[in-house]
């Protein structure tokens, strides 16, 4: 067999393009990445190992960090280092919060259903048994880990998701606030779209984690999280203005929701620097926290707003859409 091989084919799209490589493969395990994606050199045996070491594997994801700022030659990466802005920054530490907490966790009790199409290593057998890659959605990675934990929970057959915190690709990410806006966007309506076509596994099948706990959390905290957060600001201020709280229990309120939202990306960074310290310094550390800080003032409003006008989208049944680009031409 020839050792690499490249398909010509009319434009149909990401999801067209991924299936005309998982029928022209001719190995049992498929690597799914984007364009610009750059991969670290141990990424593949992060991920394949634990095809390895567990049989049932059927998916594993890696962690997607931004490519803003670093230095690549000839499709490797030669220095990683902090983007110069904030914007990028605050990715920079959403993706390890992802990474490090959420992913990281729900993937120990088998119930991770997310993971990034930038960076993901599928068997090719189970992808096929459930369909393939869907054409005409926003998010065909995503609705596609949702499909095989439906399909395989509720068929009662043994499956494992995975995620690889050591498996890593670098992208860019957007460095203005137009592209930034487009991607909120398009990604919270491909999730509304994803969760809304395999909702049949909640609570169905015997219990599993994926369908009897992470679902519906992902349903509440990321799905409806918007909607929660505006009733909270407006029942919040309702009962201020008539008087139902004093100033010092007022403040106290938001002191602890504030509190409560930087705490966690907080803590994604200063696990990061205990395990892998990939910032140069501690400057690059104390930056990354006060970013953090200032992001709750503006930077989170505008992506709450950003996250209602996906959801708008997906009720009003918009589809499909361009994909943001962002990268720009490596030396």
């Amino acid at each position: 067999q020839p050792r690499l091989r490249v398909l010509d084919k009319a434009a149909g799209g990401k999801a067209d393009a991924l299936n005309a490589g998982i029928n022209a493969s001719v190995y049992p395990l498929i690597f799914c990445a984007d364009a610009d994606c750059v991969l670290d050199r141990d990424a593949l045996l992060h991920l394949a190992q634990h095809f390895i070491l567990d049989p049932d594997t059927v998916a594993c994801g890696g962690t997607r960090l931004p490519q803003n700022g670093n230095v690549v030659r000839e499709g490797h990466l030669v220095e990683a280092a902090l983007p110069h802005g904030r914007m990028e920054r605050i990715q920079l530490v959403e993706n390890l919060r992802d990474a490090l907490l959420i992913c990281a966790g729900w993937s120990s009790v088998n119930g991770l259903l997310l993971l990034s199409g930038n960076i993901m290593l599928l068997q090719k057998q189970a992808v096929i048994d459930c369909g393939g890659f869907l054409r005409d959605l926003v998010d065909e990675d995503g609705e596609l880990i949702l499909r095989m934990h439906r399909l395989l929970s509720i068929a009662g057959k043994p499956y494992r998701i995975a995620h690889s915190s050591n498996a890593l690709g670098w992208t860019e990410v957007p460095r203005d606030r137009s592209k930034l806006r487009a991607s909120r966007v398009r990604r919270y309506r491909g999730l509304c779209e994803s969760v809304s076509l395999n909702q049949a596994m909640l609570w169905r099948g015997r219990p599993n984690v994926a369908g009897w706990i992470a679902l519906p959390c992902l349903m509440l905290f990321e799905c409806a999280c918007p909607l929660v957060e505006v009733a909270g600001y407006v029942l919040l201020a309702a009962l201020f203005v008539t008087g139902v709280l004093e100033w010092a229990a007022f403040l106290l309120l938001l002191a602890i929701a504030l509190g409560l939202a930087i705490l966690l990306p907080a803590l994604s960074l200063l696990l990061e620097e205990a395990c892998y310290r990939r910032t140069k310094d501690t400057r690059d550390t104390l930056a990354l926290l006060a970013d953090i800080a200032a992001g709750q003032f503006g930077d989170r409003q505008r992506k709450l707003l950003w996250s209602l006008e996906g959801m708008w989208q997906w009720v009003t049944g918009k589809r499909g859409g361009r994909r943001v680009t962002t990268r720009r031409t490596q030396p």
